[in-house]
């Protein structure tokens, strides 16, 4: 076995495998949605398979519910897993942090 599967192995065992990749999917956001949607959107946070995105205005957030389900498809490709289920966009003000 490789050190990947090793540990792919006891995080399972220890049932926090989809913790692990729900965490991968926010950090691979901006790799994963392309340059444009990166650059005015910010994943930040994730919560029972549902990842909070920060959209740049509620125009934004209103063109991504269009682009919704093949955006879960690519995380959950990018993760190895299908472990997010829904993305929750929110609109607020660019640079103001929020916390889902």
């Amino acid at each position: 076995m490789s050190l990947g599967q090793v540990l792919h192995s006891l995080l399972r065992n220890w049932g926090v495998d989809e913790k692990v990749r729900e965490r991968q999917a926010v950090a691979l956001w901006s790799k994963t949605v392309g340059s444009q949607i990166a650059e005015n959107t910010e994943a930040v946070g994730v919560e029972d398979g549902r990842i909070f995105v920060r959209a740049r205005s509620s125009t934004w957030k209103t063109e991504l519910v269009f682009v919704k389900p093949e955006i879960i498809d690519r995380l959950n490709h990018a993760v190895g897993k299908k472990v997010i289920r829904d993305i929750i966009f929110v609109s607020d003000s660019w640079g103001s942090g929020i916390s889902p």
